[in-house]
Order: structure tokens, then sequence, then C-alpha cells
């Protein structure tokens, strides 16, 4: 891997944000939405909470020696992350709406809230991880054999777990840094509703998903409510959860 293709993989882990004073910046990271004032510790946060993934680019790059003050020099030019004014919240609060809206209901963030809570009352839910596989089991089919899975939503499959290529079909999800690289890259407002769901589980959300794919069952919700558009919720997916259009899959 040369430098610019290194480039575009930091460019989707990381987002410069703007700050009161001329030429300050704090930093963003997208995996977990933590934020932290200087590149360092940033960084520091990518070595301790995402580390594989941070081995992974280190070890695919081919200048290996200087490969700790390159991403450092990438950090710092990471693309900004749009900042909005007390107007232009109105705004985003609008958009989300209509993110929400554009989904089939299941992935609705309020219809996924009354899932977890119905959950929170089962006594066999499995906790946290128990709670989370069930909601996973609305985008991905899981094996439960090998324990692997795959998108429902999009069909595609990415082995490689930051690559941008999405031409590669029919390949399995194997690990929860798999899982959450995937959404990441394809279905952003999905992986929103999941971190409104379990604040709490942020910062390890891709060793919980891991325990989730190879622990718990991707049970789909049987009690979901009826799309007036669609029809039956569960009959129809879509084809992003970026607010783009749907598609029976079936």
């Amino acid at each position: 891997m040369d430098t610019d293709e290194l480039t575009l993989k930091v460019n989707n882990l990381v987002r410069r944000c703007k700050t009161e004073e001329f030429g300050v910046f704090s930093y963003l990271c997208l995996r977990c939405h933590f934020t932290c004032d200087g590149r360092k510790s940033l960084i520091k946060h990518l070595g301790s909470q995402h580390s594989t993934v941070l081995d992974k680019l280190q070890n695919d790059y081919k200048d290996k020696e200087n490969f700790q003050s390159t991403i450092s020099k990438l950090v710092m030019s990471a693309p900004f992350q749009k900042q909005s004014s007390k107007s232009k919240d109105k705004v985003s609060s609008t958009e989300k709406q209509d993110e929400q809206e554009s989904l089939p209901l299941p992935l609705r963030i309020d219809v996924m809230k009354k899932l977890d809570e119905r959950l929170k009352s089962e006594v066999d839910a499995g906790g946290l991880t128990g709670r989370l596989a069930r909601q996973l089991g609305l985008v991905f089919n899981q094996d439960t054999v090998n324990k692997t899975a795959h998108c429902l939503l999009c069909k595609t499959e990415v082995k490689d777990l930051d690559t941008t290529d999405t031409s590669d079909k029919n390949k399995e999800f194997s690990t929860g840094i798999e899982l959450i690289s995937h959404l990441t890259e394809e279905h952003v407002v999905f992986l929103d509703n999941i971190h409104t769901l379990f604040p709490q589980a942020k910062l390890r959300l891709e060793s919980h998903t891991d325990r989730a794919l190879k622990e718990r069952t991707f049970l789909p919700d049987t009690s979901k409510p009826t799309n007036p558009t669609n029809g039956a919720a569960g009959q129809s997916t879509p084809s992003s959860c970026n607010g783009k259009s749907t598609e029976n899959i079936n």
C-alpha cells in the first residue's frame, strides 16, 4: 500500500474539527465518535481502542519504518468535519428525521428502541451482547455454524476491513471489525442508531459485535410493525442505510 492509499484509509477514520482559536483543531474518530484535542491524542486513541485497524494499516504500508510519522502528518491534514451553527442544527435535525423516515420501519430508531426495551425485559436476552445481536439481525444474515454473516441490505461483503472497494461480492464477514467497518462505509444511519441505543458500548463496539457474532444468534425481530408502503416490514429492506431508495431483496 502506497501513501495515496494510506491517505484514503486515514480519511475514512479521522476528521478535523475547527475550534474558536484560528489554526487550532480538535479531532474526531469516525469509528466511535471519540473527540480530542491534538493529533497525538487521536493517534493514541486509535492505538489503544482500534489497535487492529492501526496494525493492519502499518502492516500493509510499504514504508513501515516511517509509518508513525506519515500517519501523524495524514491525521493533521484529514478532511474537516462539517460544523453547524444553531440555525444549521435545526436543518441537521430535519435531515436526520428525513433519513430515518426513508428507512423501512424495522431500521428506524424509534422501532429499534421499542425492540430493545422489549429485549431488556426478557430473561434470556443475553445482556448487551444479546440485545446487540438482535439488532444486527435486522441487517445481517448469520451462519450460526461457521459464525459468519453477510449483509442483507446491499449483498456486498468486504473482507478487507478498511477497503473502499465494494466490488468483491459474496464473501462473508467473520469478525466484529469487518461488520462495523461495513456499517461505517455503507450503512452509517443504522450504525448511528446502534450508537444511540448502546452509548456505553461505543468505545468497544467492535469487541461487542465480535462477541455477538460468535456467541449469540442474529435473530430477526418477529413482531415488526406493518409498513403501509411495503406491507410487512420484514419483507423489504433498503439498498442502503444512507437515505437511498429501498428494494425488495426476497
